[in-house]
């Protein structure tokens, strides 16, 4: 991709010559960065924006990878403060509704998070390239048409055949207005900090910014490496994720330029949850006694040892899967597919399940994913290689890496990826249209709880005990003898068949949605609500601090709040503020991660529960309810502030 900014740019120029002028187009967003909100920012923008405005006319077009009649990307961010900075392809959407006057529009570029924010934060601000291709091409259909509802016509409704306006390919031709993160911008800026500092084996640095690395590039990629620009982060079957820094505060790295005023605005909250591919019935897929797959649970010291690359066999990952297993004596490689530091989603994971301050304490050498990927030593591709990953491991273990959360889940070009790779494990941030190609009774890929807690369903119902029927929460009494059958008694594990938008699923099934998929409102993901699941994050949108983006902004933030739960309730509203129905019973979340200061971040830690401003990071912070911050401010003038996990 080096060497194409130039090149591009004129060919974007040449086809927006003589076209209708942006003055015909209002941009409403143009965001990019979390992959894992790809399919959730554009339902928000077509679905609850676009098409809830009566008389509305709305389109949508997609596209990813190259246009093969030029060999460019479809749709690239580029970050103009050094020449040698690589563009960054990405998946993108784009909404329209041409019964307007000027013609709105809304856009997004899935990158990933941290990538995200640093084409917001750069200074100049990074800018959105369109080939001039999307005039007449099909859309690829990147979002499932089944979560797009169109509202005027009460369909669900896929990409546009013809390609786009050119009024809309002209508008969508510059800065980007905001970014989409699933962390805070400073454990984002931890986070790249880290990839670029000298290699640790503790972690606390992974080395991407050694220009002395014995692997680093792969063709045709070439610049020079610094602790401003590192080597490529390379997924094992295609997509890349280039480390560069940036500043949230002070001046820019690379210009000098003073950094930009910026706000947080949250948009709900998601859970990691961990899936896998259940297709052989020898292994992962292995049913249990109760005749449904036996793999339910996982716990998080367990999936911080297999994701390390301690652990790598199927027996070695739960007490019921080991148990299916032994009785047909198998004992298979486990496949974990890690996700690039870059991402978001993996900065969540990490610091929430493998580099806990428990794992950091015990086993600092390997308290991370990230354990034992040196680009300090050399690569044999597709043998033993750090970059792109391809690190054997116990019982014939490999450990992969996936650049976004579509590679996650299914790989590059029908290749790898949980769907396409048989005993394969990895996570993503859950969304219908993340889970939707493994998703359902046909679909390859299961779900675990996640030390026993259920990240999409309560799980703690109406039970039997002895004869008697409880009431949740009831205490069960015994008047002996009380008889459960063998391997029954104290289950950690309750995730069984449940019904969703009135289909029902088998136990670790992943749920389908044909929007709209409507759920009471504070009702869905009742674990992440009350804080019990071990793996969530607030997704926050990062705008200017005031003006028209901010404002624009704010509007596709509320109407997604005010939406989710009539539409696709796949997360879980930060606030509801909408006044005619649609929040009835929605009170929002209430529960926050404590915040700290990230090292070598500066700024001090506040919760956003009182009158001061949300600031800090918070993605291994512990769980506390909003009320409790509250109490122990009303208390002693002091914040919950600084407590980690």
């Amino acid at each position: 991709m080096r060497g194409t900014k130039a090149f591009f740019a004129a060919v974007v120029l040449t086809a927006i010559v003589g076209l209708a002028s942006t003055a015909n187009a209002q941009l409403q967003f143009v965001g990019v960065g979390s992959s894992a909100m790809f399919n959730t920012v554009s339902a928000a923008a077509f679905t609850d924006l676009c098409s809830s405005r009566s008389g509305s006319a709305c389109h949508h077009w997609s596209a990813k990878g190259k246009n093969s009649a030029d060999n460019q990307n479809w749709a690239q961010g580029v970050d103009s403060r050094n020449s040698s900075i690589p563009v960054e392809a990405g998946n993108f959407f784009v909404a329209w509704d041409s019964n307007s006057s000027p013609i709105k529009i809304w856009s997004y570029l899935s990158v990933d998070t941290i990538v995200g924010q640093r084409l917001f934060f750069a200074v100049p601000r990074a800018t959105q390239q369109i080939d001039s291709g999307a005039l007449s091409a099909a859309g690829q259909n990147l979002v499932p048409a089944a979560i797009l509802l169109n509202r005027q016509t009460s369909t669900d409704q896929p990409d546009e055949t013809t390609g786009i306006p050119s009024a809309v390919l002209s508008a969508v031709q510059t800065s980007f207005t905001a970014a989409i993160s699933d962390v805070r911008p400073e454990d984002a800026k931890f986070e790249v900090n880290r990839i670029l500092a000298a290699f640790s084996a503790s972690g606390t640095g992974l080395g991407y910014g050694n220009p002395a690395n014995a692997t680093c590039f792969q063709p045709p990629d070439s610049w020079t490496v610094s602790n401003i620009l590192g080597c490529p982060i390379y997924g094992t079957w295609g997509g890349r994720s280039v480390p560069v820094q940036y500043s949230l505060t002070g001046t820019d790295p690379f210009t000098g330029s003073a950094a930009w005023k910026y706000k947080t605005i949250e948009v709900g909250a998601e859970p990691i949850i961990f899936v896998y591919n259940a297709s052989n019935a020898n292994g992962l897929g292995v049913l249990g006694a109760d005749g449904n797959v036996a793999f339910k649970n996982l716990n998080r010291i367990t999936a911080a040892e297999v994701f390390n690359g301690t652990l790598g066999r199927g027996q070695d990952l739960d007490p019921s899967l080991t148990l299916a297993l032994q009785g047909i004596s198998s004992n298979p490689p486990v496949f974990p597919i890690l996700r690039e530091p870059l991402s978001g989603t993996m900065t969540t994971t990490e610091f929430n399940m493998f580099r806990t301050i428990e794992m950091q304490k015990d086993v600092p050498n390997s308290a991370s994913q990230e354990t034992g990927v040196n680009l300090g030593n050399s690569c044999a591709l597709n043998s033993n290689c750090p970059d792109p990953l391809y690190l054997p491991g116990p019982g014939s273990s490999i450990r992969y890496r996936a650049i976004g959360t579509g590679a996650e889940i299914s790989g590059v070009s029908n290749v790898g990826g949980v769907k396409h790779i048989a005993d394969s494990i990895g996570y993503a941030f859950f969304s219908f249209g993340n889970m939707n190609p493994i998703g359902g009774a046909a679909g390859v890929g299961r779900y675990v709880t996640l030390d026993g807690v259920d990240p999409i369903n309560a799980a703690y119902g109406t039970y039997v005990s002895d004869g008697v029927t409880y009431a949740p929460g009831q205490l069960s009494l015994c008047q002996a003898p009380c008889v459960l059958a063998g391997g029954t008694s104290l289950p950690t594990v309750r995730n069984g068949s449940y019904t969703f938008d009135s289909v029902s699923y088998a136990p670790g099934q992943l749920p389908l949605c044909s929007a709209p998929c409507i759920l009471p409102g504070g009702t869905s993901l009742p674990n992440v609500r009350n804080g019990s699941y071990g793996a969530w994050s607030i997704i926050r949108a990062v705008t200017d601090a005031t003006g028209v983006n901010a404002t624009n902004t704010q509007a596709l933030v509320t109407a997604a709040q005010n939406e989710v739960n009539n539409t696709t309730a796949d997360f879980v509203p930060f606030v509801c503020t909408n006044t005619t129905g649609l929040c009835t019973g929605e009170t929002g979340l209430h529960v926050f991660h404590s915040h700290f200061t990230p090292t070598g971040v500066a700024g001090a830690p506040h919760n956003g529960n009182t009158a001061l401003a949300e600031s800090g990071g918070d993605v291994h912070g512990a769980v506390f309810t909003n009320q409790a911050d509250v109490d122990y401010h009303t208390d002693t003038n002091l914040e919950l502030v600084k407590i980690r996990q």
